[in-house]
């Protein structure tokens, strides 16, 4: 990540989204936005360790409820002025075909 994404005021996480998730999504969103780059790294190594208790069908569908919600809210803060709405709506019908197939 280069320093000036997170070097002036304002311009690290939002605090506003801690509690409910998201707060890495806006500022990637907020990054590229601003013209930061976002690329892949083939041979990066991620662990992530997974207790027990989130690996249930139940969790796992809040979870991408609470990461759909999230992502509305990033747009609506980072795309307020550049048509959100309809960003949202063609995206909706996109996965709602895709869950069709």
């Amino acid at each position: 990540i280069a320093s000036r994404l997170v070097g002036a005021p304002g311009s690290g996480f939002d605090e506003s989204f801690a509690l409910t998730g998201g707060e890495d999504t806006h500022f990637f969103m907020r990054a590229r936005e601003a013209g930061a780059r976002i690329v892949w790294a083939d041979r990066a190594v991620v662990e992530d360790a997974v207790p027990v208790a989130r690996a249930t069908a139940r969790w796992i569908l809040q979870r991408h409820f609470r990461e759909g919600n999230s992502i509305v809210w990033c747009e609506r803060a980072v795309l307020r002025q550049r048509g959100w709405v309809t960003l949202r709506v063609v995206k909706a019908f996109g996965r709602i075909g895709q869950g069709a197939l």
